[in-house]
């Protein structure tokens, strides 16, 4: 099933995106750009009070998740509605229940959205308070009807079929699996009074990357947890059991991927010209080839010192092409 057909455009529209989640605001950015949103990202309320004050003009919508350090989304939203009455804030979480809506609309927010993200409903909840029109169509993804380990296929339709992207985000996906979310099935066990938060936090992060089973687990499990009921010994062991599948088949689509997009040897004459290709292409916005990059970072370690290139690298990853850009026009070739 194609999940992206009949697309709508929503060109024109600035979008202020709130996650504290560095994947999950990746793969919104993605997921806004293919509708033509232009979009900026906060990752936690303090961030975007300061970034929605410095262009009080600029934005036309806010997603604002709750959930946040530093500042959790109410907060950040009472703060805004102060300074603007009228601009569409909409609020997401991976478990609403009827109280929170009340919060919500109390703390001045105009809607709600559960994680993960139907993206049929949120692009109509876009388009119906920029008074846009859209395409009709009936499809919407619910992880909690989908038992796929990873659907691969729909993480490709949101990167538009750049397997070098959606392997970048498996790859970071991958690393939060083995680091902030490795002991979570113990850390549920032993009442850990944050597992909450990281169980809704997982939820909206698997099922956006198409890790539908996890979702759906931790969806379960997320829904015993704020109504105070126990969670079995075996609804954990599943847990874990469908966490180390998941992290295999990661890791195997990544090897495969590997040996697919070896890097080249460039001559300097190739390294000059890539690197100017990579130039023009930053100026422009254009989305550059994860291979290329890694071409020219290759091409220019012997060039270069190692800060340069992870600072790069670091502004390449998070997508931030303006600073990526001022690095390299500070290189000295």
């Amino acid at each position: 099933m194609n999940v992206l057909n009949k697309l709508p455009d929503l060109k024109g529209i600035n979008l202020l995106f709130v996650d504290d989640n560095e994947l999950s605001r990746e793969v919104a950015v993605r997921m806004f750009q293919k509708v033509g949103i232009e979009v900026k990202t906060a990752q936690d309320g303090n961030e975007a009070v300061d970034l929605f004050l410095s262009k009080p003009d600029y934005f036309h919508i806010i997603l604002m998740d709750l959930q946040m350090p530093v500042m959790n989304g109410y907060e950040a939203a009472r703060i805004i509605r102060k300074h603007d009455a009228s601009i569409p804030i909409i609020a997401l979480s991976a478990a609403f229940m009827d109280d929170d809506r009340e919060k919500v609309l109390e703390a001045g927010m105009n809607d709600n959205l559960g994680k993960p993200i139907d993206m049929y409903r949120l692009f109509n909840m876009i388009a119906s308070f920029s008074h846009r029109e859209l395409p009709e169509s009936s499809q919407t993804f619910d992880a909690e009807r989908d038992d796929s380990l990873l659907d691969v296929g729909y993480l490709l339709a949101i990167v538009e079929g750049k397997r070098e992207v959606a392997t970048k985000l498996f790859s970071k996906f991958l690393v939060q699996l083995e680091g902030e979310f490795a002991d979570i099935a113990n850390r549920v066990a032993n009442h850990d009074p944050d597992v909450e938060v990281s169980i809704h936090a997982l939820k909206g992060l698997s099922g956006n990357l198409g890790a539908k089973l996890l979702s759906k687990q931790c969806s379960q499990i997320g829904t015993l947890l704020k109504e105070g009921d126990p969670v079995t010994a075996e609804t954990l062991d599943r847990l874990n059991e469908t966490i180390k599948h998941l992290k295999e088949k990661i890791k195997e689509m990544l090897r495969a991927e590997k040996k697919d997009s070896a890097t080249q040897e460039l001559s300097d004459t190739d390294i000059k010209t890539l690197y100017l290709q990579v130039m023009n292409d930053l100026k422009i916005g254009k989305m550059i080839h994860s291979i290329s990059q890694q071409n020219l970072k290759k091409g220019l370690e012997n060039t270069l010192c190692p800060e340069e290139l992870i600072r790069w690298e670091e502004a390449m990853d998070a997508f931030d092409y303006d600073k990526a850009l001022n690095y390299m026009r500070e290189w000295k070739l």
